[in-house]
């Protein structure tokens, strides 16, 4: 049974240690989903995120950890108690935040992880959209 449904923005900049110190920019939105999934971890221990990854559908329900080393620093992330953060480097950039965000405020939940078709499709149409210049 669905106990909550939390959706979170993915940026690597939502951690504080890969923006280079700049995180007081990047904070309303690091509290705001600290927030979230302060209230997701009272709700549940277990967590299941749907994202999309580039790698295609796939899920993971087993406990792996990552790292943000692919984003400019070396901050491990673990999705179970007592993973070793670089036991799987390759993880999809919602897994880790998924883990990075475990971490902050629920290091006894532990999040599974399933690929969503539809959230490909959506990032593929997405990307065909012609951005502004700045």
């Amino acid at each position: 049974m669905v106990e909550m449904v939390a959706v979170v923005p993915q940026p690597p900049l939502m951690v504080p240690q890969l923006t280079a110190g700049r995180a007081a920019e990047s904070e309303p939105m690091r509290a705001a989903c600290l927030a979230v999934a302060s209230r997701l971890a009272a709700a549940a221990d277990r967590w299941i995120v749907v994202a999309a990854d580039a790698a295609g559908r796939r899920s993971m329900d087993h406990p792996v950890g990552g790292t943000f080393l692919g984003y400019g620093v070396d901050v491990p992330v673990a999705l179970a108690p007592g993973i070793v953060g670089t036991d799987a480097a390759d993880l999809p950039l919602p897994l880790l935040i998924a883990g990075w965000l475990r971490g902050q405020v629920a290091p006894i939940s532990r999040p599974d992880w399933r690929g969503c078709p539809v959230c490909d499709r959506i990032r593929g149409h997405l990307r065909q959209i012609p951005t502004r210049p700045r």
